[in-house]
């Protein structure tokens, strides 16, 4: 499905530019659904830990969401979090 809409797109946006206004609305339509199709990625952090270093990560439900002093994720986010070493 991806390439077919990815081949529809591709020809529909050079017949546009070359002048059609139809094909290039058309290639418009067909961009956003292929980032509609788009799935969004459910990493929050990706990043490396040194060796006896822990993370810790809090998720709240949305109705204490804005009563949290965040770290992580900014005011009212729900993400909390805090990068410590153990041993202390």
């Amino acid at each position: 499905m991806k390439r077919l809409v990815d081949a529809l797109r591709s020809r529909a946006f050079r017949r546009g530019v070359a002048g059609d206004p139809v094909w290039l609305g058309a290639a418009l339509m067909l961009w956003l659904v292929a980032r509609a199709r788009r799935s969004d990625s459910e990493i929050v952090w990706s990043g490396k830990l040194d060796p006896g270093e822990a993370l810790t990560v809090l998720v709240e439900s949305p109705a204490r969401r804005g009563s949290t002093t965040d770290t992580a994720g900014g005011k009212g986010s729900g993400l909390r979090s805090a990068r410590r070493r153990r041993g202390r």
